[in-house]
């Protein structure tokens, strides 16, 4: 076979690579193939296709840019089975990060969803990439934490049941995103109305709510979600893939807390949440609390992981 040529994505390579690059079992792989588009303004993003004599494709490389976390950019690079480990993957990436000349995402670090273990984690850390955080998919087993009382409570803790559109929610979900990817990938300021939209609307997937309030302030919350998270289109966001079978596994939650939260806010909520039916939260480290919740009833047999994914950065 010729060395491939690689040139820039153009209309109709999308259709073409598909016929190329199977359905794949690996859901990081999934979502990043939805880089792989004719190139666009905003959300900027370009990409580049390598083919060999007829025309025939074997792999291509997007990056696009991250509205919410603008100091890096989503990349993905695929190639086909035979092409593997030839070194043609190195090339599309050099040659996409050249197609970034002149824009706004020139000299940006790029970052990438990989499962751990996998060829895509492999080359990622062979051109440079490390581990910006770890997210986990765990399933909270029903009755995993005792179920509390909700009437008199000494604490002055109570539980509230509503809407995903909620304001106390909206008010409550931005400052907590800020804080978990601060020291990560830090996130843009958003309005109240930007929160709303991209996380907590229907379009996002948002389906219903519940508090946990002190004194009238939220302390803790949770987002449940009518089907996997994703980003609105055109927001320019490489999701975090869900496990195919986390719907079958329980009710898929956000879980969230206020500066002020703690883990007997986090218990209390989940001690009702998943009195009966089992849960699926995502975890960052990050997300301390509820990272040492999940590794505590991980622990005690009462939790398991569906699913791991790397978010690297070069």
């Amino acid at each position: 076979m010729s060395t491939p040529r690689i040139r820039p994505f153009a209309e109709g390579d999308d259709l073409r690579l598909n016929e190329l690059l199977s359905d794949p079992r690996d859901s990081a792989v999934h979502a990043g193939r939805g880089l792989l588009r004719p190139p666009a303004e905003r959300p900027l993003s370009r990409a580049v296709v390598a083919e060999v004599a007829d025309d025939v494709l074997v792999g291509a490389a997007g990056v696009s840019e991250s509205l919410l976390h603008p100091q890096r950019a989503w990349v993905h690079v695929d190639v086909a089975a035979a092409e593997a480990r030839s070194g043609l993957g190195g090339r599309l990436l050099e040659a996409v990060r050249a197609e970034l000349a002149g824009t706004r995402l020139e000299g940006l670090g790029l970052r990438c969803v990989v499962t751990p273990g996998s060829a895509g984690e492999a080359f990622a850390r062979e051109h440079g990439f490390s581990e910006l955080h770890r997210t986990r998919m765990v399933r909270i087993d029903a009755g995993a934490l005792p179920s509390p009382a909700l009437e008199g409570r000494p604490d002055g803790a109570e539980l509230k049941v509503t809407t995903a559109g909620s304001a106390q929610l909206t008010l409550a979900y931005g400052p907590w995103y800020q804080r978990v990817y601060a020291r990560i990938d830090p996130a843009v300021e958003l309005s109240v109305g930007e929160v709303h939209r991209r996380f907590l609307s229907e379009q996002a997937g948002a389906h219903g709510a519940a508090l946990v309030l002190r004194d009238g302030a939220v302390q803790a919350f949770a987002v449940s979600y009518a089907r996997p998270q994703e980003a609105p289109a055109g927001e320019g966001a490489a999701p975090v893939p869900q496990p195919e079978e986390a719907g079958d596994d329980g009710t898929e939650l956000t879980i969230g807390t206020a500066d002020t939260g703690t883990a007997e806010d986090l218990e209390l909520m989940l001690g009702v949440l998943a009195a009966e039916r089992p849960v699926v939260v995502e975890v960052k480290p990050q997300m301390e609390l509820l990272d040492a919740l999940a590794d505590r009833l991980i622990d005690n047999g009462r939790a398991q992981v569906l699913t791991t994914l790397l978010t690297l950065g070069d």
